[in-house]
């Protein structure tokens, strides 16, 4: 048997006690699991499942909440593993549309929606809480004692100040409001991010800023040219070959955060920051015309006795946000569990001139892996491991 690019072994799909790969009435039709880096909840995945003999029905299995599933796949080529632990969310019981009977009857074809066990909790728990604390050590308080976790957590850079908070709110519209008051230690200039990690079967919580990620070494250089002769490209090559992008033109253009000439000014009264930016209608006029954005925000003199330190932060927070917007593409590559999300990637994506040619101009670059989509469907189909990443572009 010649393995292909993208091909996975799905090691164990658990249903509570159900065993679904093991099992011969029950097998997997698809799955799809999303990891996003701004979701504190951790992944979701939807896995259709194909029951010849009805064995879910016979274990009274009704989709009910906080059943364990345990998904776990191995990519071939790379010997690469990823693992999630998720809970049933809700399940339906579809028609596939087969005139085929088995077993009681027709055979079943459930579509089962799965969460993360913090997602659960979330829904539970209420948040009631005063603090005065430094903002990290409060996230890991709320994400420990009212998500529940009991994964690891690792805080990458500490807040810079105390800040007084109270809560009555669900824990993750607190994780929201903290991310709005936060001011790193160093990274001034971002908002702290919370997500899930998976790696090589294991999860854990990381508490971080953007710009710390992006000063992290590639896992992988990605490749995309239509010139490709696999006959002679490197195993390197071939393995991590983009198989589609969606990219706008602006993610090769120079980046362009903080660039230019701004004038921001934060109105203690209302509460407001006002972007005021030069816009020219025509070249040959010499009149400036300005634009102006209102981000509202909220400014506390008790929580910022001193200076307005976490005003200046949402300033420059919000042109940072504004940079991962405009730079960010998706790139569908083979599947590769040895990338995760919030890892940083190599792109070398090819220009080819409009005059034609044979000149082929490589944009080489780093970008953050920000949210990832695994896609493995049933063996037979090739690739039949996908991964569509969404990334940040950053140099």
């Amino acid at each position: 048997m010649v393995l292909q690019l993208g091909t996975a072994e799905v090691n164990r799909i658990t249903l509570g006690n159900i065993d679904v790969v093991g099992n011969p009435s029950t097998n997997y039709r698809t799955i799809t699991i999303a990891e996003n880096i701004l979701n504190p909840l951790g992944q979701r995945a939807n896995i259709k499942i194909v029951d010849k003999y009805d064995a879910l029905g016979s274990s009274n299995f009704r989709g009910e909440s906080q059943l364990p599933v345990d998904i776990g796949f191995t990519e071939y080529l790379s010997r690469a593993r990823a693992g999630f632990d998720l809970r049933v969310f809700e399940a339906a019981n579809l028609n596939d549309g087969s005139d085929e009977l088995a077993g009681n009857g027709r055979i079943k074809v459930y579509d089962i929606k799965c969460v993360s066990p913090e997602y659960l909790k979330n829904l539970d728990n209420q948040l009631e809480n005063s603090y005065r604390d430094y903002t990290t050590n409060i996230v890991r308080d709320i994400i420990t004692e009212h998500l529940e976790t009991d994964k690891s957590i690792e805080i990458q850079e500490d807040s810079s100040t105390l800040r007084n908070f109270r809560f009555t709110k669900s824990p993750i519209q607190a994780l929201k409001v903290l991310n709005e008051e936060h001011v790193s230690t160093s990274s001034r200039s971002s908002a702290f991010i919370v997500f899930q990690q998976q790696k090589r079967g294991n999860t854990k919580y990381i508490i971080t800023t953007f710009e710390r990620l992006f000063a992290q070494s590639p896992v992988v250089t990605l490749y995309r040219s239509s010139r490709i002769n696999f006959s002679s490209a490197t195993r390197e090559e071939t393995v991590n070959s983009i198989i589609r992008m969606n990219v706008d033109t602006a993610f090769f253009s120079p980046n362009r955060f903080l660039t230019g000439a701004y004038d921001r000014s934060y109105n203690m009264s209302t509460g407001t920051i006002g972007d005021y930016t030069t816009q020219r209608a025509d070249p040959n006029d010499n009149v400036e015309r300005r634009g102006r954005r209102i981000i509202p925000t909220i400014y506390d003199a008790l929580n910022d006795p001193q200076e307005i330190t976490t005003a200046e932060a949402r300033t420059l927070r919000a042109y940072f946000i504004a940079q991962l917007s405009e730079n960010y593409a998706e790139f569908t590559i083979h599947g590769n569990p040895n990338i995760s999300l919030g890892d940083v990637v190599n792109l070398n994506i090819p220009n080819i001139s409009a005059a034609g040619g044979s000149r082929e101009e490589m944009f080489s670059g780093r970008a953050l892996v920000v949210s990832l989509l695994h896609n493995i469907v049933e063996p037979g189909h090739s690739p039949q491991y996908t991964m569509t990443l969404g990334c940040v572009r950053i140099t």
